[in-house]
């Protein structure tokens, strides 16, 4: 799984061109966005190359707003129920683990041909209360075992990939350029190879990846998260431990501009570790574009094309995957807020179900990797 397909420059520019043109061969001669809805879906177009798309949404309308689901469902073939596997939400009380409703839309998904996606097993953002008051390393890995045993195991079969550790590189870095957080604290970074072997024990054909963010743009941060992700995935190669991939969480900013050298060289060493590459959380902050919707709407597909291609050019990712569905359920506008108080506008769909100009984009890139 060493090998890497590397492009010349000319060979990414081209594709980026391909990629531009059936772009605007989705928007209408004055300058509408044509009609998508005739076209065959992203998780049609996904199961045909090999490529699963996948659409993130939490439970917290099912089974109320049933339709939804129903129509979320035809549009992908996996789904992540947002951050509900954490095991903060989980485990609120040691030894007493409750699924809320993630067996039933495990259940609702399946029966439509959609798998889902465990996010995530170890995040520094989610750990349970009760953990901080246990007090050798041992009670710790111990709760640690039985919860990642449990989650996967309970799943497996209808989970297709796990991201088991989110986010442990870059800010606030050791100087291994790990994050300084609650499991690196306590276990030192063998907790990483200890959580994906009790994972891989649990269900042996899974994928299992490490996911991080903030790797796109030519800005020194990026550059070190880069730098420090590159270092720790040749650490998990010498000491064998059970990663099969990097997620590449893809939450990109149509204001600035991509550092397309350096995100190819990244995925391309990636690659020549020996790790698969997926999408996990592809959305588009727009906050500083242009008001009008189909200027942005063009800008943000725009700026997804050249990311896709330049990824692309380095790699087949395991699966794409949007972080929502609609744009009125984005969770960018936690963060983000336009001046002008209009909408953001950072996925394929509308708050109407209608696919927009990014839709082509993602559609046109499934297409290209066949």
């Amino acid at each position: 799984m060493g090998f890497a397909h590397s492009v010349s420059r000319r060979t990414l520019l081209s594709g980026s061109t391909a990629l531009a043109l059936t772009a605007a061969s989705a928007r209408a001669g004055d300058g509408q966005t044509a009609d998508l809805s005739a076209e065959p879906s992203l998780r049609d177009l996904g199961k045909g190359v090999g490529i699963p798309y996948g659409l993130c949404e939490t439970t917290a309308q099912f089974p109320a707003n049933r339709g939804y689901y129903e129509q979320l469902a035809r549009e992908c073939n996996i789904y992540v129920p947002s951050n509900e596997f954490n095991w903060k939400l989980v485990e609120r009380t040691k030894g007493v683990r409750t699924y809320g409703k993630l067996d039933a839309i495990a259940q609702f998904m399946k029966e439509r041909d959609v798998r889902l996606v465990g996010h995530t097993l170890l995040w520094y953002h989610a750990v349970p209360e009760w953990l901080n008051q246990l007090e050798t390393p041992a009670a710790i890995y111990d709760a640690m075992d039985a919860y990642i045993h449990d989650v996967v195991s309970r799943f497996r079969g209808n989970v297709v990939r796990w991201d088991v550790i989110n986010e442990q590189t870059g800010a606030d870095s050791s100087g291994e350029g790990l994050r300084r957080t609650f499991y690196l604290d306590k276990l030192g970074r063998e907790y990483m190879k200890h959580a994906y072997a009790t994972a891989r024990a649990a269900d042996p054909n899974v994928l299992l990846c490490f996911n991080e963010y903030g790797f796109e743009y030519d800005k020194p941060d990026n550059k070190a998260k880069r730098a420090a992700l590159l270092a720790l995935l040749r650490r998990f190669r010498d000491e064998k431990v059970e990663v099969d991939c990097l997620g590449l969480q893809s939450h990109l900013d149509a204001g600035l501009t991509l550092d397309r050298d350096g995100l190819a060289k990244f995925v391309r060493e990636v690659k020549q570790l020996g790790y698969k590459i997926a999408i996990t959380e592809l959305d588009v902050i727009d906050e500083n574009l242009p008001g009008d919707e189909n200027t942005r709407d063009h800008m943000v597909a725009s700026h997804v094309r050249d990311y896709l291609a330049c990824v692309g050019s380095e790699a087949k990712p395991v699966t794409v995957t949007n972080w929502g569905f609609t744009d009125g359920r984005t969770w960018l506008t936690m963060w983000h807020r336009r001046k002008d108080g209009r909408a953001m506008r950072p996925l394929p769909f509308d708050d109407q179900y209608r696919r927009k100009e990014q839709w082509s984009v993602i559609a046109q890139f499934l297409r290209s990797k066949a």
